[in-house]
């Protein structure tokens, strides 16, 4: 990795909840995940729709630029990461991911939370936000679950 990787990547860890052990980490994070996926079956405009299923990522797309992309839920819980650990959870149940809680590489005691498949781990610690740019379907985040899907 180059210098100037060294350098954002220890940003970004340095960025990441700090926890004493594992354990801890995946507590606390395991519950941050949950209130998330509680917070957006709350938007009662998504609730009917949110059947953990690729083509539900699309609804939440639509909902969240037809809504002028909210950065928070009415409670004040985080939009990216409400969306973030929902796209997570689609994952796990239609493209065989499973959820893990893993220590950042680069700093001790900086954890992560998302889903991983084999080799393939994709982390959603700091929430997930669909693309406007080029996103004119509004079905980045669907297009992205296809990818994962076809790549098992």
């Amino acid at each position: 990795m180059s210098r100037y990787g060294m350098i954002v990547a220890g940003q970004y860890g340095e960025e990441l909840p700090a926890f004493a052990d594992p354990g801890v980490a995946e507590v606390a994070l395991s519950a941050q995940r949950d209130t998330g996926l509680q917070e957006l079956r709350k938007i009662e405009a998504l609730a009917a729709e949110l059947d953990y299923s690729a083509e539900s990522l699309k609804t939440v797309e639509r909902w969240f630029f037809e809504n002028g992309q909210p950065a928070s839920t009415t409670a004040g819980y985080s939009m990216s990461h409400a969306i973030g650990f929902y796209f997570g959870e689609v994952l796990c149940r239609v493209c065989g991911f499973g959820w893990v809680v893993q220590e950042f590489p680069l700093l001790k005691y900086r954890y992560e939370i998302g889903v991983q498949r084999g080799c393939l781990t994709v982390m959603l610690t700091k929430g997930r936000i669909p693309r406007a740019a080029g996103n004119k379907r509004m079905t980045s985040l669907w297009r992205e679950c296809q990818n994962y899907a076809a790549s098992h």
